[in-house]
């Protein structure tokens, strides 16, 4: 095992991002209950108030400038009920503390956020912050086993939250007996051969992505195994001894290149990977102090914005992979109906006007495989819409050459053979006495009525369904 120089930390600004889904028809009641339990809508054009950023100034102003126009307009709605990103906020400013291992670490759970996004996904956010001073090693403990919704696995077992003398085994509990128990009646949930999935299963992991601000004593050295810890959230072993995943140095120095930028080096570093974006500073409090601000304002809604890209990408991936090969034809008009409205609305390569900006965009969809998850969803889904129309229009044949030979055979036999007898009262006793052609004109007349009604009903079933689908969630995506 590799020495573990260590460092101490005098506060970190941590968010957790827990992505949802929820029932698009069912957005306005969501938004109401909501707004219910004390969540106020967020309006960039209003006045800050520093209770919503942990005490921070931030300028909406500034925030307004960082991002182009034709996202700006979807990141900051006017009003909940326009096409976009729905912020509403809460602050708690609540103590609790996190028990691992023997040792306990205080925090602050500051506030709050339900951010309803297009097309049927959500996140939870939770701010938190550590204002007393201590090791790397248990704020990154805190990071590690905060993220965990519900732990599977032992390295992520052996921790509790408590809070205001109640316990709590996992996060997730937390989160939904606490601040949104509300939320469950809302989820989408999706099923297959009749066993319910969770209303996220293509969320990796059940683990939260963390954005955190780590503040050093000032003047101390951040080194490439600090860096490499703060990508991968490597906390303490089993011992409560320093851990890092890693034994090779050539490697941690591989991953740093990759990993983090140093444009602000030696005094503060981002580093980004799949599972955390950290920011750590060794200035002074003051001098960090509008670094703060942005981590709450500008990196906020960076990694909001990209963090629903991928969700975005991950969705549409698991929908068609449930398709029912041959069954689904609209739902596949749909998907591909929602990628393009995802695609004019809300994907561009660029979204961000500052260099500073778009050199941290790059990282995350670098990390998050944005782009090749975009290009991969994209084509799979006009291959199976390629596919889908030639079932389709083979379908389409079969039915018109049925409709052919009736209407042929018909022609032939002369429909008004046996069309006298079905005027009025009809007489069933006369089939007894049909001949082998009037049978063969009976059963030709009869079996084509149904089909005609069978094709015109579910055609307009579908045109209904289709269209009902459309009505529910045509108005926010």
């Amino acid at each position: 095992m590799m020495e573990v120089t260590r460092t101490d930390i005098a506060s970190a600004e941590l968010i957790f991002y827990y992505p949802i889904t929820y029932s698009i028809a069912k957005r306005d009641e969501l938004i109401a209950t909501t707004k219910e339990h004390g969540f106020s809508f967020f309006q960039v054009e209003e006045r800050p108030n520093k209770n919503d950023y942990a005490g921070h100034d931030i300028s909406h102003e500034g925030l307004k400038q960082f991002f182009y126009p034709f996202i700006e307009d979807k990141l900051f709605p006017k009003h909940w009920r326009e096409r976009g990103f729905s912020r509403f906020s809460k602050v708690w400013n609540e103590e609790a503390n996190m028990q691992i291992r023997g040792r306990t670490i205080p925090f602050l759970i500051s506030s709050t956020d339900l951010v309803i996004c297009p097309f049927g996904i959500a996140f939870i956010v939770m701010k938190t912050a550590i204002r007393t001073q201590m090791a790397a090693s248990d704020v990154l403990d805190f990071a590690h086993f905060f993220r965990v919704l519900v732990p599977h696995v032992e390295s992520e077992r052996g921790a509790t939250i408590v809070k205001n003398g109640a316990h709590y085994n996992h996060t997730d509990r937390l989160i939904h007996e606490t601040y949104f128990p509300f939320l469950a009646q809302f989820f989408v949930d999706y099923e297959k051969l009749g066993d319910a999935y969770s209303h996220m299963p293509y969320f990796e992991d059940e683990r939260m992505f963390v954005s955190g601000f780590v503040r050093t004593e000032e003047d101390a050295v951040i080194d490439d195994m600090l860096l490499f810890r703060l990508g991968q959230l490597d906390g303490t072993d089993a011992q409560n001894e320093p851990f890092v995943s890693a034994s090779n140095e050539a490697y941690i120095k591989e991953y740093v290149s990759e990993h983090v930028l140093t444009r602000w080096a030696p005094q503060t570093y981002r580093v980004t990977s799949n599972r955390a974006h950290m920011e750590v500073t060794n200035q002074s409090e003051r001098d960090a102090y509008a670094r703060v601000c942005e981590f709450y304002s500008i990196d906020y809604y960076t990694v909001l914005l990209h963090y629903f890209y991928k969700m975005m990408l991950l969705k549409l991936t698991f929908e068609h992979s449930e398709i029912r090969w041959g069954k689904e034809k609209f739902v596949v008009d749909e998907l591909i109906e929602r990628i393009t409205k995802f695609s004019s609305r809300y994907y561009f390569d660029e979204v961000i006007v500052r260099s500073e900006g778009q050199e941290v965009s790059a990282l995350l969809r670098k990390h998050f495989r944005i782009t090749e998850q975009y290009k991969e969803i994209k084509a799979t889904l006009e291959e199976l819409y390629r596919l889908q129309e030639d079932q389709e229009d083979e379908r389409q044949s079969t039915f018109l050459f049925i409709l052919t030979v009736y209407t042929v055979v018909s022609g032939i036999y002369g429909m008004n053979v046996v069309i006298d007898d079905w005027k009025g009262s009809i007489d069933w006793g006369k089939l007894a006495g049909y001949t082998v052609f009037e049978w063969i004109a009976w059963v030709l007349g009869i079996t084509g009525i149904v089909l005609s009604f069978t094709i015109v009903g579910r055609t307009a079933y579908r045109g209904l369904q289709t269209f009902g689908r459309k009505y529910r969630r045509k108005k926010y995506e």
